[in-house]
C-alpha cells in the first residue's frame, strides 16, 4: 500500500508534488482544490456527503468552493467542537491511526495562527522508484496561511537512526545496572526494616552493615543520624563518620535531587518509598553521581521516626557522552522515559506552554494492587505487565503526548493542548478501559485496575513541585473512590487532608503490625461439638487502645488497603485454624469478605495458596459475603463462588434478610449458610414482624437445605426463640464476646446448649 498516496485518496486529495528540499506540498491532479482534510473528515465521520456539507469560517463567511481554492488551505477555517471531539471516530483513523489525533491537533494550530509546528510522527512507505521513504506529516501557519505539508526526511533518517542506536547502546549498558542496583537496593531495605522491626538496637545495626558495600545511613526524623557506615565516608571523603559529620545529609540530598526530582519532598512527606540518582557534592567539593533510596520507618505512636537511607556510588559507570545524556534517561523495562526524563520534559512542556499561552495536562496513573500480581507470579511477570501497560498507555493517547515511567508502578502523562475538562476526561476514560483490558501472566487471564490523577497547568503562578501534588492529591482521593476511578483536582481537595493523614496510619498499623484477629463463637443448638467461630478484625491502637471495624474499615474500604490487609486476614485465620486442629480441635471458622477482595483478580488464587500454605481442609474456612457483593456483578460473582464451593470452602450470606433476598434469588447462589441480620435479633421477641421475617427465614433455609446462623443474641428470651424455631448456631454476647485466639479453645469447649426445644 503506498501511505501517504492512501491519505490523500481517504481526505479527497489525488497527489502530491515535490517543492525542493525535501518538501511535498499538496495538490489535486486535475487541479482543482479540495476542501480542507479537516472538513473531510469530519464529513466521513458524521456520514455527509458533498452535496450536504456546508462550510464556514469563523465568521460565518462560507469557504470557497474546491475550484476556487489556492493552494494553501482555506484560512480562518473553523468547526464545532463537538464535531472534533473523539467520540466521533474517523473512519480513516482505522489505516491510519495516528492521522485523526493529529488533524486535532494541526485544527487548534490553524486557528490560533501561531508559529508553532505539529508533526504526525515518522511513517515509511515505499516510492515508485522502489525505494523506501521515510515522510511525516506537519501542519503549521505561515502569514496567517494554513498550511499541511508532507516532508521527505528520507537523507535524515540513517544519520538519525545511527544516533538514536548509539544512544541506546549506551542506555543499555547503563539502565542494566541502574535495574541491577535498584533490586539490591530494595532488598537490603527489606532487610534492614526487617531488622529494625525486630527492635535491633542502632549499635547492633551500625555493627552490621559497617562494611556493606552500599552507603548505608539511618537518621530520626529530624535528620539526626544515628548509623553511617564505611561506604558513605567514602562517598563523602571525610576522616570521621561521627553523626555531627552527617547531621544534615538528608535535608543535603533532597535539595540536591529536588532540582531533578521536584516530587522528591512531596514523596518524604507523605511516608512513601524514594528511588532516584541524581549528581551530589562531597564535603572536599568533588561530584559524584549516586544512586539513592529513602524508607521510612513508622514507630508504634504511627509517626515516621527514622529514615533508612541506601547510596550507591555510580561515578565511575555514569555515562558522560554530551550525546548520550538523553539515552539514559528511559526505563530498561518498559522502555519508555524515566522519572529524570519526566522532570526535564516537565520543564519544556511548562516553559513551552507559557510562550504559546496554552495549557497542558498531567496525568499520574497508579496501577491498583500491583503488588499482589509481584508477590504471587514473580518480578519478571510483574515486569511484563508493566511493560503491556506501558505500551497501552502509549498507544492511547497522541504523538505529541509524553509518556513516562516514573517506576514501580507508576506512569505519568503531559497530554498538549488539553486543559479543559471535556478533552482530559475523554482520554481518562479510555485509559481506564484500555489498561483494564484483560492479559494474560502465565495461565491465568487477569484485569489490572488503575487509579488516575489529573491537574491542568493554564500559565498560573505556580512551582513545579506544587502542580506536580495537585495530580498526586487527586491521585490518592481517585484511590479512595475504589478501582478503576479517576479524579480532577480542584481546591476543595486541599481541604480534606485529614483522610489522607488516616490513610497513612492504616498503612503504618499494617507494617508494624497492629492488627489482630478475635474469635466470637457461633455454639451449635444441638449441644454438639462443631465447634464455628468468626474471625473479627481488631486495631490494637498505640493511642487509642482497642478499636473495632466501625472505626476504621470505610477507611480501609474507601482508599483499596482493606484488598491487602484482606489477604493476610485469611492466612492469619488458616493458620490459626491449623493451631487448633493440631491441638484436637475441629473447627469451621468464618472470615469476612468484602465486594473489593471478592472483586479482586488475584482473590481465587490467593484463597487457594492460604489454604494450602496451612495444610488445612478447604472445609473449614467458611466466606462471608454481603448481598451487596451480586450488585451488578452477579453472574461473574455466581461463577467465582461455584469455583470456591467446588474447591470445599463454605460460603455464607452475611446480613441476611437486609437486602433484595427472595426464594428464586437464593436458589441461584451457591451458598451453604445464612446469617439473619442482627437488626431482626434485637427486635425479638416483642416485634411481630421481625418474628414473621425471622420464621420465614429458618423455614427457607430447610427448604434449601442451608445451616442458619444468628448473631446479636444478648438476651435469654431471644435466644428462646430462635432455639424453638430450629435455628442452627447461635452467636452473641449471651455466650461470649469475641475473643483473642489464645482464649478461643478453652473457651469453645465450655460453651455448650443444654436446653432443649419445645
Amino acid at each position: 500500500m503506498n501511505g501517504s498516496q492512501e491519505i490523500l485518496n481517504a481526505l479527497g486529495f489525488q497527489g502530491f508534488v515535490h517543492l525542493g528540499e525535501g518538501n511535498f506540498e499538496l495538490i489535486n491532479q486535475s487541479t482543482d482544490w479540495f476542501e480542507t482534510i479537516v472538513t473531510q473528515a469530519i464529513h466521513e465521520a458524521s456520514g455527509l456527503d458533498d452535496s450536504s456539507a456546508q462550510s464556514t469560517n469563523n465568521q460565518g463567511a462560507e469557504i470557497p468552493s474546491s475550484s476556487q481554492r489556492n493552494v494553501r488551505i482555506a484560512n480562518g477555517k473553523t468547526f464545532d467542537d463537538n464535531d472534533l471531539a473523539l467520540n466521533k471516530p474517523f473512519k480513516l483513523a482505522v489505516l491510519f491511526p495516528f492521522i485523526e489525533n493529529f488533524l486535532i491537533d494541526a485544527n487548534r494550530i490553524w486557528l490560533s495562527n501561531t508559529e508553532t509546528v505539529v508533526d504526525s510522527g515518522v511513517w515509511t512507505e515505499q516510492g515508485a522508484d522502489g525505494n523506501e521513504y521515510q515522510l511525516v506529516l506537519k501542519a503549521f501557519s505561515v502569514a496567517r496561511q494554513s498550511m499541511l505539508l508532507i516532508e521527505n526526511i528520507s537523507d535524515q533518517f540513517p544519520e538519525k537512526q545511527g544516533v538514536y542506536q548509539r544512544m541506546r547502546e549506551l542506555a543499555l549498558i547503563n539502565e542494566k545496572l541502574i535495574v541491577e542496583l535498584n533490586r539490591r537496593q530494595r532488598s537490603l531495605q527489606k532487610e534492614i526494616l526487617k531488622t529494625i522491626e525486630q527492635k535491633a538496637s542502632m549499635r547492633e545495626l551500625e555493627k552490621e552493615y559497617q562494611h556493606h558495600a552500599a552507603a548505608v545511613m539511618i537518621c530520626q526524623s529530624d535528620g539526626h543520624v544515628e548509623v553511617a557506615n564505611n561506604a558513605l565516608v567514602n562517598i563523602y571523603r571525610t576522616e570521621s563518620n561521627g553523626e555531627n559529620t552527617y547531621q544534615s545529609l538528608l535535608e543535603h540530598w533532597v535539595n540536591e535531587a529536588e532540582q531533578i526530582y521536584p516530587e522528591i519532598k512531596t514523596n518524604i512527606e507523605a511516608g512513601r518509598y524514594w528511588e532516584g540518582n541524581f549528581q551530589t557534592t562531597s564535603f572536599d567539593g568533588t561530584k559524584k553521581v549516586i544512586q539513592l533510596s529513602i524508607s521510612p520507618v513508622w514507630g508504634e505512636d504511627l509517626k515516621i521516626n527514622h529514615y533508612v537511607c541506601i547510596a550507591y556510588d555510580l561515578s565511575d559507570f555514569k555515562v558522560e557522552d554530551e550525546d548520550s545524556d538523553e539515552s539514559i534517561e528511559f526505563d530498561f523495562t518498559t522502555k519508555l522515559p524515566n522519572r529524570r526524563y519526566f522532570w526535564h520534559k516537565f520543564e519544556q512542556r511548562k516553559a513551552s506552554a507559557d510562550s504559546r499561552q496554552v495549557g497542558f495536562a498531567l496525568v499520574l496513573i497508579d496501577l491498583d494492587n500491583f503488588k499482589q500480581i509481584n508477590d504471587e507470579f514473580g518480578h519478571m511477570s510483574a515486569d511484563k505487565v508493566l511493560v503491556t501497560i506501558g505500551g497501552r498507555i502509549s498507544s492511547s493517547v497522541k504523538h505529541d503526548d509524553f509518556v513516562a515511567h516514573l517506576g514501580g508502578d507508576e506512569y505519568a502523562i503531559l497530554l498538549d493542548y488539553h486543559a479543559n475538562e471535556l478533552d482530559t476526561s475523554l482520554i481518562t476514560e479510555r485509559l481506564l478501559r484500555v489498561i483494564n483490558e484483560p492479559l494474560m501472566i502465565e495461565d491465568s487471564l487477569i484485569n489490572i485496575n488503575c487509579s488516575i490523577g489529573i491537574t491542568t497547568y493554564r500559565g498560573e503562578e505556580i512551582s513545579n513541585n506544587e502542580l506536580f501534588k495537585q495530580a498526586d492529591l487527586a491521585l490518592h482521593y481517585a484511590k479512595q473512590q475504589g478501582k478503576n476511578c479517576a479524579q480532577r483536582y480542584h481546591k476543595k481537595l486541599e481541604k480534606r487532608p485529614e483522610s489522607l493523614k488516616k490513610i497513612q496510619h492504616l498503612r503504618a498499623a499494617m507494617i508494624q503490625r497492629q492488627f489482630e484477629l478475635y474469635y466470637q463463637p457461633q455454639v451449635p443448638c444441638d449441644g454438639s461439638d462443631n465447634y464455628r467461630a468468626e474471625a473479627l478484625l481488631r486495631w490494637n491502637h498505640p493511642t487509642k487502645g482497642l478499636l473495632y471495624p466501625g472505626e476504621f474499615l470505610e477507611l480501609l474500604e474507601s482508599s483499596g488497603l482493606i484488598v491487602s490487609l484482606g489477604y493476610w486476614i485469611i492466612h492469619q485465620a488458616c493458620r490459626q485454624i491449623k493451631i487448633l486442629q493440631d491441638e484436637g480441635l475441629s473447627i469451621v471458622v468464618a472470615v469476612n469478605i468484602s465486594a473489593k477482595q471478592l472483586h479482586h483478580a488475584s482473590f481465587y488464587k490467593e484463597l487457594k495458596k492460604a489454604i494450602k500454605k496451612a495444610n488445612i481442609a478447604p472445609s473449614s474456612l467458611e466466606l462471608e459475603i454481603t448481598e451487596h457483593c451480586f450488585v451488578g456483578e452477579e453472574q461473574s460473582v455466581i461463577k467465582l463462588l461455584q469455583k470456591i464451593r467446588e474447591l470445599g470452602v463454605l460460603v455464607a450470606i452475611d446480613d441476611f434478610g437486609s437486602g433484595y433476598s427472595s426464594l428464586s434469588y437464593l436458589k441461584k447462589l451457591p451458598v451453604d449458610v445464612l446469617k439473619i441480620d442482627r437488626s431482626f435479633i434485637t427486635e425479638l421477641p416483642g416485634d411481630t414482624e421481625s418474628k414473621a421475617i425471622i420464621q420465614s427465614i429458618l423455614q427457607l433455609a430447610e427448604a434449601l437445605d442451608l445451616k442458619v446462623v444468628a448473631e446479636g443474641v444478648e438476651t435469654e428470651q431471644q435466644f428462646r426463640f430462635l432455639l424453638d424455631y430450629h435455628c442452627h448456631y447461635i452467636q452473641g454476647y449471651i455466650f461470649s464476646p469475641a475473643v483473642k485466639f489464645n482464649q478461643l479453645a478453652g473457651l469453645l469447649k465450655r460453651l455448650k446448649v443444654t436446653q432443649t426445644r419445645k
